[in-house]
């Protein structure tokens, strides 16, 4: 990964073949983060009760369908992890996590 141009608003990197940009990279990020926080309180809400509401009339119970709260727990905690990277990106802690997915899911950024 090769960072080609870096700015304050902008910042342009070459992954292989492929280059990627970045504009507004703390705009991102607060909206990741705001995601995240989201995601955090009604991951913390749903472990607690036991009971996942979903919104649409549906509720997963941990007693009686143990595989769907685990895997809609799991993707709420995607998220809270997948914002704290967006973050540390945005501050130049690590390298950005869009690239990296797109690295290691080509098939699903076709």
């Amino acid at each position: 990964m090769t960072i080609l141009k870096n700015t304050k608003f902008h910042m342009t990197l070459e992954v292989g073949r492929h280059s990627y940009t970045m504009t507004y990279p703390f705009l991102r990020a607060i909206f990741f983060e705001l995601l995240g926080m989201w995601s955090a309180y009604y991951l913390w809400k749903n472990l607690k009760t036991g009971i996942i509401d979903t919104g649409r009339g549906w509720t997963i119970d941990r007693r009686e369908n143990p595989a769907g709260f685990w895997a809609y727990s799991a993707f709420g905690f995607f998220f809270v992890v997948f914002a704290i990277a967006v973050l540390l990106n945005a501050i130049g802690l690590i390298g950005d996590p869009f690239a990296w997915i797109h690295r290691v899911l080509p098939s699903v950024f076709r």
